[in-house]
């Protein structure tokens, strides 16, 4: 794998998603981040610990990112955490561990349980999964009304 700097990747990162609001997880307040929130119209969220996404009851954010945090609190917390995240926060966030804090003791297959698909891009700063609801169950042609709830019955009376 081709490390690239975690300023760099998040910068292709926002370039990317283009988000209007940021919730950022990490220890410090990374430059990068700190730039983009300046820019007219960005809100960004900074929290220093994954306990802390409690504290923001139901906002909404466009893009989340949790950095080297998932080892920083036992297994269980932090799949809770996650699953909040998901349900609660942002319909797409990141998790990458670059290895500067605590050892992770997470498997591929815990952050498949919670609906994350792991990135394995040439240039990235570390371990990176993705949770984003508009590639977690993709829209098919067949699962829709006109497939299976029978429309041509719909104005027949009951019984």
């Amino acid at each position: 794998m081709n490390a690239v700097s975690l300023d760099v990747w998040l910068g292709q990162l926002l370039q990317q998603h283009r988000p209007r609001s940021l919730l950022s997880c990490s220890r410090a307040i990374l430059p990068v981040l700190k730039d983009w929130g300046e820019v007219a119209g960005n809100v960004l969220c900074t929290i220093t610990t994954v306990t802390q996404l409690a504290s923001l009851a139901e906002r909404r954010f466009d893009l989340a990112l949790i950095i080297d945090q998932l080892g920083t609190v036992e297994h269980r917390q932090a799949e809770q955490i996650l699953a909040y995240l998901r349900d609660f926060h942002s319909h797409c966030f990141y998790v990458l561990e670059t290895g500067k804090s605590a050892p992770m003791p997470w498997s591929p297959s815990d952050f498949y349980a919670l609906g994350l698909e792991r990135l394995r891009e040439t240039a990235q700063p570390g371990e990176v999964y993705r949770y984003d609801t508009r590639r977690y169950n993709p829209k098919r042609r067949w699962n829709n009304a006109e497939h299976w709830a029978n429309p041509e019955r719909f104005n027949l009376p009951l019984g």
